[in-house]
């Protein structure tokens, strides 16, 4: 069933109850003269006002909408498993840069380079992937890349920041969750009945908290293979084991 006839099937439930009481109180009318007239123009306002409300509120409710349908979301998260397969066997395509959000390059001091969650009491998802090379130079070449977020048909790649990163000690890469942030919206259901308005409300999401978001992270790291990769918060990726 359509987002649009979920929408406008309360309307046109209204607009036929409408009709028919309408038909009701004119019958009626007949015989009340001196009401008639004021009754007519009363029901005609109504009458415009409910089939004005049937064009313009899914205008004006959409306008907004983070809704995906089911093959759309579909699509997005098989999208967002097959950049993440491509980037552990490290073949990236143009199609995948479509995700790229940062990169940049950076000599190392000494031959460590560690990864470090500031903060152990927040949950970090694995998402750093390392590629070695032969490079001697102590450069690491770093690209952050960001998929989109899917929550329940919901696309919240807008509201959901990166992971934070940022280096210090000239060896040390730090990760950190950006800045909470409290989503909130209208919610709607596919039940339909007399007063779907009951229905509508609002919640609230707070990204502080694993609320099952598909989409990620993702930092690609270029590193000499002189270099000793240090990981003790278990936030390396691997390729998945052949057996």
């Amino acid at each position: 069933m359509s987002l649009w006839f979920i929408t406008i099937m309360p309307f046109i439930i209204y607009l036929l109850i409408t009709i028919i009481v309408v038909r009701f109180i004119f019958k009626k009318a007949k015989h009340f003269q001196l009401t008639k007239r004021p009754t007519k123009i009363i029901i005609g306002i109504y009458i415009v006002l409910l089939v004005a409300s049937v064009a313009l509120y899914p205008a004006l409710t959409s306008s907004n909408s983070l809704y995906l349908t089911d093959a759309k979301a579909k699509k997005q998260l098989k999208s967002n498993k097959v950049f993440e397969q491509n980037a552990l066997a490290n073949k990236l395509t143009e199609e995948d840069e479509k995700y790229l959000v940062d990169k940049w390059t950076y000599t190392l001091k000494g031959e460590e380079l560690y990864l470090k969650q500031v903060s152990t009491e927040e949950y970090i998802n694995e998402q750093v992937i390392v590629h070695w090379t032969d490079n001697r130079k102590q450069q690491i070449e770093g690209k952050v890349y960001k998929t989109r977020n899917i929550l329940s048909n919901m696309d919240l790649s807008e509201k959901i920041k990166p992971t934070m990163i940022s280096w210090s000690d000239e060896h040390t890469l730090n990760f950190e969750n950006p800045d909470s942030y409290t989503f909130e919206g209208n919610l709607f259901t596919d039940e339909i009945g007399l007063f779907p308005f009951a229905n509508r409300g609002f919640d609230t999401f707070d990204f502080d908290e694993n609320i099952g978001v598909d989409g990620s992270t993702y930092v690609i790291l270029k590193v000499p293979k002189n270099i000793n990769v240090i990981d003790e918060n278990g936030l390396r990726m691997y390729p998945p084991v052949e057996y």
